[in-house]
């Protein structure tokens, strides 16, 4: 497709894997992707590798996929109308709150700094160019409204007593 041959569109899925930006992805079987990408960018940034791990493991753990699947079916708007998707666009963005509220803690929790995921969605974002405006059709949240999510969640956040913190591990992109 698209004029290439088998080589040239494995070598062009190759340097996307390399070359692309932060992302992940979490699927309905459990299973989370990252891109070669991620660990490069996030090379001694070992908070927000955790970041990113704990917001996607919230969106298996919650089901998110299935859930939003299920409110759209329940509530009439699986269509293809414009009110539908505006609907289903809404859930995605609280799902997305959600996973960023649930990697707060995860991180908090493990020992990194409590501020951590606010810093690596602003990172993130900065690093990709990414700039969300409140758009209805969005399936995620404003870069503003997550920002000001994660500061609330993170003004909030008590240690649980009974962790214990130990140092956390170090790991290195090859």
């Amino acid at each position: 497709p698209f004029g290439f041959n088998r080589q040239q569109e494995r070598e062009i899925i190759r340097q996307s894997y390399l070359y692309s930006d932060i992302n992940g992805t979490a699927y309905t079987n459990g299973t989370i992707t990252i891109p070669h990408s991620s660990f490069r960018i996030l090379q001694g940034r070992d908070n927000f590798l955790a970041c990113l791990l704990a917001h996607e493991i919230s969106h298996v753990i919650n089901h998110d996929i299935y859930e939003e699947a299920v409110a759209s079916v329940k509530g009439g708007f699986h269509g293809d109308s414009e009110e539908d998707k505006l609907k289903r666009a809404h859930i995605g963005r609280e799902s997305e709150l959600r996973a960023d509220k649930d990697a707060i803690h995860m991180v908090a929790n493990s020992g990194f700094p409590i501020d951590s995921c606010r810093r690596f969605l602003v990172f993130m974002n900065k690093s990709g160019g990414y700039v969300l405006t409140d758009d209805p059709h969005n399936t995620h949240p404003s870069n503003v409204q997550r920002y000001s999510n994660a500061e609330k969640i993170t003004e909030k956040y008590k240690t649980p007593m009974h962790l214990k913190i130990n140092k956390t591990r170090e790991w290195r992109y090859d």
